[in-house]
C-alpha cells in the first residue's frame, strides 16, 4: 500500500474512533449557573401577598401559617390567592396587632375557612374600640385563642418550627404596633423573621434580652417606616434578602428612604409589595428561591 493511502488511512480511522467516543467532532459541554437551585424540591414556601398598604403572609409547609390579612377589603383577594393553592386548612392565623391593614382581611378569611379548618388564632392580646376589631372578634367564635409570650414554640413538623420573640406579656405598651406579634421561623438550616408592625422600642427589647434574631429572611417592620430596622437591629438580623409589604404611592411615604438607606448599607437584597407584586420565598432548608409577581 502507498505511503499517502495509509495515512489516509490512518486518520479516518483515528476520526471514527474520536467521534464514536463524543471527541472531536463533540460540543463542548455547557456550564452550570454556580449555586442554581431551580429543581431543589422546596419543603416550605413563604408568600409575601401584595394586599396594598398592609401585611399579609402566609407560610405552606406540613402546616399551613397565615400572618394577618391585610386591610377589609383585600380579605377577598387573599382568600382567592389562598384558594388558588388549593389550601383547605390554616392550622394557626395570627393576628400580629389590632391595627385594620393587618386584621381587616383576617374576617373574610375566618369567615371562609371555619373553626375545624382554622382552629387557632395566636394574637398580641392588645385591643382596640374600632369598627373593624368588632367584626374580627366575632369572627374568632369557636376557635382558640392564643396571646403570644415571648418564648413559646410552635412546632410545624420536625425541624421547622416558629417561636414568638414579642411580646411579654402582660403587654405594659399602649402602643398597638410595639405590641406587635414577633416571630422567627426555623426551617432546619433557614430562618425567617416575621415582624408586624415592631418599630425602634421592640427591637430594643428584643435585643436586650439576647434573643438570636439572625435570619436570613427580613419582613421589614412596619412598612419600612422611619422608626423601624434601626442599624444595630438589622446587624442583629444580618439578613440577605428583605421584604416590604407596602402600598404603591401611599399617605405614609413608605418605605422611608432612610430605612432603605439602612437596609441596603446593611448588605441586604429589598424586595417591595409595590413594585415586585406578591413575594415567594421557597426553601429546602438549605436554599433559598425568590419569585416575584412582577
Amino acid at each position: 500500500m502507498k505511503p499517502k493511502y495509509l495515512l489516509l488511512l490512518v486518520l479516518l480511522l483515528v476520526a471514527s474512533i474520536a467521534f464514536a467516543q463524543g471527541g472531536l467532532f463533540s460540543q463542548p459541554p455547557q456550564a452550570e449557573t454556580p449555586n442554581d437551585n431551580s429543581s431543589t424540591t422546596p419543603i416550605l414556601t413563604v408568600h409575601f401577598i401584595d394586599v396594598g398598604q398592609g401585611d399579609s403572609i402566609f407560610i405552606q409547609g406540613p402546616k399551613c401559617v397565615l400572618i394577618d390579612g391585610g386591610v377589609r377589603d383585600k380579605g377577598g383577594a387573599v382568600v382567592s390567592y389562598l384558594q388558588s393553592l388549593n389550601v383547605t386548612r390554616i392550622d394557626y392565623v395570627v393576628a400580629t396587632h389590632p391595627d385594620a391593614d393587618h386584621i381587616g382581611g383576617l374576617i373574610d378569611v375566618l369567615g371562609s375557612f371555619n373553626a375545624s379548618c382554622a382552629p387557632t388564632v395566636i394574637e398580641s392580646g392588645a385591643t382596640s374600640a374600632t369598627v373593624t376589631y368588632q367584626y374580627y372578634l366575632s369572627a374568632l367564635q369557636g376557635r382558640e385563642v392564643i396571646n403570644a409570650s415571648r418564648g413559646m414554640i410552635f412546632t410545624i413538623s420536625e425541624g421547622i418550627n416558629f417561636t414568638v420573640y414579642s411580646p411579654v406579656q402582660p403587654i405594659v405598651s399602649t402602643d398597638l404596633n410595639e405590641n406587635s406579634v414577633v416571630i422567627k421561623l426555623c426551617v432546619f438550616n433557614v430562618s425567617f423573621l416575621f415582624t408586624g408592625d415592631a418599630g425602634f422600642a421592640t427591637e430594643e427589647g428584643m435585643l436586650a434580652s439576647s434573643l438570636d434574631l439572625y435570619s436570613n429572611v427580613l419582613k421589614v417592620g412596619h412598612h419600612g417606616s422611619a422608626s423601624s430596622s434601626s442599624n444595630v437591629f438589622l446587624e442583629a438580623v444580618s439578613p440577605s434578602i428583605s421584604v416590604v409589604s407596602v402600598g404603591a404611592s401611599n399617605r405614609y411615604g413608605h418605605p422611608a428612604p432612610e430605612t432603605i438607606g439602612r437596609i441596603t448599607s446593611a448588605g441586604s437584597a429589598i424586595y417591595r409589595t409595590d413594585l415586585d407584586g406578591t413575594v415567594t420565598i421557597a426553601t429546602d432548608g438549605d436554599q433559598l428561591t425568590v419569585r416575584t409577581q412582577k
